[in-house]
């Protein structure tokens, strides 16, 4: 969320690190004028066969394409890190862009919950973005007992496809976050996470998928080499130590 950008990036600057903090879309700065946080119901309305997280991963990849245009940044090292929806961003956006050469996901709920509607919500009737000085604000209990305050935020919605797979939980998912953390690997890959979240997940099932990929990795003439990225990076000798 916006509030832990800033904490992020200076934290990571006092550590030597070149810093790019972005507001993912319907966040920050990027929230429409007269809507709310986390309402992604104009971007479907613009944009209804896309998805939000599909545009996450696009912006991350931007990112890229702006920072190695910089003197000061090595194009060859460069991470990708965040909080709870951050944090599984950073993993959609590390497996489909192979430039990121390491990635941090803090909290990052790494499961399609088949009960968190969020994933993908059916559109109501009436289903109408909120707009400031229409609608009365709105908060969740729920989300008011995690974070402290009144959030007025959402709905978000994240991959309408989802849906029939929402619907009908026997049928199985054709992708989830092991199959994404196996497409990091064998970047360098760190997962910080409760055992819990919001409820309990197969979460060390997934997570223990991904070291296959390291283990059983070779390389592949004439392709880069992730293993030797992965030696070349500042602090692996003290790793080993």
């Amino acid at each position: 969320m916006a509030r832990e950008r800033p904490a992020y990036g200076l934290e990571l600057a006092r550590h030597g690190f070149v810093t790019f903090s972005i507001d993912l879309l319907t966040d920050g700065e990027r929230i429409e004028p007269k809507r709310r946080v986390m309402d992604t119901r104009v971007f479907y309305e613009k944009h209804p066969e896309w998805s939000i997280v599909g545009k996450n991963a696009w912006d991350c990849s931007r990112s890229v394409d702006f920072l190695q245009t910089l003197d000061l940044v090595d194009p060859d090292q460069i991470g990708v890190t965040g909080w709870s929806l951050g944090g599984h961003s950073a993993i959609f956006a590390a497996a489909f862009d192979t430039r990121f050469t390491a990635c941090v996901s803090n909290g990052g709920v790494l499961d399609c919950y088949r009960h968190a509607d969020a994933w993908s919500r059916i559109p109501k009737p009436s289903w109408k973005p909120w707009e400031e000085g229409v609608d009365e604000p709105t908060s969740s209990a729920k989300l008011e007992k995690r974070f402290g305050f009144k959030t007025n935020s959402g709905p978000y919605i994240y991959i309408k496809r989802l849906r029939k797979y929402i619907d009908n939980p026997d049928l199985p998912l054709p992708v989830d976050f092991d199959d994404l953390m196996s497409l990091v690997a064998p970047r360098a890959q760190l997962i910080i996470s409760s055992e819990q979240e919001f409820s309990r997940h197969k979460f060390f099932e997934k997570c223990q998928n991904a070291p296959d990929v390291y283990i059983h990795w070779e390389d592949a003439q004439g392709l880069p080499s992730p293993t030797r990225a992965r030696q070349e990076r500042l602090g692996y000798g003290e790793t080993l130590d």
